[in-house]
């Protein structure tokens, strides 16, 4: 993630925090962070979800759905521990 991600992802989580979870970061809970995190990287996921269902839409490939927790393991392990420190550098502790 470059710098610029990850300020992006800090705005989202404290934004998240203030209008979705109804807190703001003072008095917020480690509850409260976790579920600000959480819909941040959901609304991340379904953005990039979404672009690439279009793109395969509109080429006319066909869909094949097959989900193994050992494939997502390692893409999900890399990719978290970036997120992991976003998420530690945006919270004022």
């Amino acid at each position: 993630m470059s710098d610029q991600d990850v300020e992006e992802f800090k705005a989202t989580v404290l934004a998240k925090l203030t209008l979705a979870v109804g807190k703001d970061a003072a008095s917020a809970t480690d509850r409260d962070w976790f579920v600000a995190t959480a819909l941040a990287l959901r609304d991340r996921i379904i953005h990039r979800w979404l672009t690439a269902d279009r793109l395969s839409d509109a080429k006319g490939r066909k869909r094949v759905y097959y989900m193994s927790l050992e494939f997502l393991i390692g893409p999900c392990s890399t990719m978290s521990s970036a997120i992991c420190d976003a998420v530690k550098s945006s919270r004022p502790r």
